[in-house]
């Protein structure tokens, strides 16, 4: 009786502990992040945004020229360069706008069985909304039959720091440390490239999804899931954004 006694309790040990390792798949619920934009250095910040745009429209203009001789299309460089001075203005706005859009976003990803919705949270209103079948990747009422795009960014290098942990709602989470260069606008452009961003994360291994609010890079939410976000770039530098996980729902084993 006592050898049967000691057999049924390592037997509910051993289901304990692998109910406890198995990573949780979601099929319903929300995941909530907020972000905030923190300004480390105001003086660093400004005159990177100005070193930025003064080589984006360099290699803006270098690219139309490199394009049109390939293309075999008369170069007049003077024009060139009175379309670009045209639009500086227009771009400057758009760069320096952009480089705060995010501030006080909420970034949102909701499962609906075989259903997954993404979608931001500014002002109060729901901006760019994708809903996605899980299963074949293909956007639901989309009749160009588009599948969902995972991120194109050049991933250089992931270093994990699992002796570094900390728990996130529940979630017990180490951290990584991922840098990655962004897709060049042109294939006559290296510009993009030149640039590396990082990003400092606390992930967990007990939540497996094809999707994340944030993070859109496959290599990275194929093996972990991010519970905490610091992002900052040498394209503009003295900012970094920060994603905290304001909320999450999603049924536990």
């Amino acid at each position: 009786m006592a050898n049967l006694k000691i057999t049924i309790l390592s037997i509910l040990l051993t289901v304990s502990c692998m109910a406890q390792n198995k990573a949780i798949v979601p099929q319903s619920g929300t995941i909530v992040f907020s972000c905030k934009m923190d300004i480390t250095d105001l003086v660093l910040f400004n005159q990177s945004k100005k070193d930025f745009k003064k080589e984006f429209l360099k290699d803006m203009k270098e690219t139309l020229i490199i394009e049109r001789r390939f293309a075999g299309i008369p170069v007049d460089t003077l024009k060139v360069s009175q379309f670009i001075k045209s639009n500086e203005v227009a771009f400057s706005q758009l760069f320096d706008s952009s480089t705060m859009d995010d501030d006080n976003v909420k970034f949102c990803l909701q499962y609906q069985d075989t259903m997954v919705k993404k979608y931001k949270i500014k002002n109060d209103f729901e901006e760019e909304v994708l809903n996605i079948n899980a299963k074949t990747r293909m956007f639901e009422h989309d009749f160009t039959e588009q599948l969902f795009d995972y991120s194109e960014n050049n991933i250089k290098e992931v270093k994990e720091y699992r002796k570094s942990t900390k728990k996130i709602n529940g979630y017990k989470c180490f951290k990584i440390i991922y840098t990655f260069s962004e897709p060049d606008l042109s294939e006559y452009s290296s510009l993009m490239s030149s640039y590396t961003n990082t990003r400092e994360m606390w992930v967990t291994d007990k939540i497996k999804s094809d999707f994340h609010p944030i993070i859109n890079d496959r290599e990275i939410i194929m093996q972990y899931y991010p519970l905490e976000i610091l992002e900052y770039s040498d394209m503009v530098k003295g900012v970094k954004k920060i994603y905290k996980l304001e909320s999450i729902n999603i049924p536990k084993i």
